[in-house]
């Protein structure tokens, strides 16, 4: 009788701990919760913040390379007044041309080929023509050129296409 008293007691007790265990149990969830709800909110103001900065960083790379082609213009503008022909002033920009876009090749813009077929990834047809030296579908004009950087279309070329 005395063991099946001392069962029972030691029953209560572990029944009580399970029920303190219990009831602390949503606290300290709750409060998880809470910590890793805030820990993901400070992770992502800090990404956002890092994303702007790299893309700062990235706008500033970009500006500084093409501030050389306006000193460049700036210059060839200044010294028109003074050359004997047009022909050395348009050399200058042929020059400054040159190496802007050597800079752009660098880089990794690349001009699109516009000769052949059209195609919808690369180029925007603006206007069917009649072309009888051309098939249908075949690119006969360009309006305005267009770029990629890498295998990223910048800007679409402008075309007209074939009948």
């Amino acid at each position: 009788m005395e063991e099946n008293k001392q069962n029972d007691e030691h029953a209560t007790d572990e029944t009580v701990e399970v029920a303190e265990v219990v009831e602390k149990k949503p606290e300290s969830c709750e409060e998880q919760v809470l910590r890793i709800s805030a820990d993901f909110q400070n992770f992502r103001r800090r990404v956002e913040r890092e994303k702007a900065e790299w893309a700062d960083i990235a706008q500033c790379s970009v500006v500084k390379k093409f501030l050389t082609f306006v000193d460049d213009i700036d210059r060839a503008i200044s010294a028109s007044d003074g050359l004997a022909t047009e022909s050395e002033w348009l050399e200058g920009f042929r020059i400054i041309n040159k190496k802007l876009w050597k800079t752009l090749d660098d880089m990794g813009v690349k001009e699109i080929d516009c000769s052949g077929r059209f195609s919808p990834h690369f180029h925007e047809a603006l206007v069917q023509v009649p072309a009888a030296e051309k098939a249908s579908g075949d690119i006969v004009e360009v309006v305005e050129k267009g770029y990629t950087l890498h295998d990223t279309v910048l800007r679409h070329a402008k075309v007209s296409v074939a009948k």
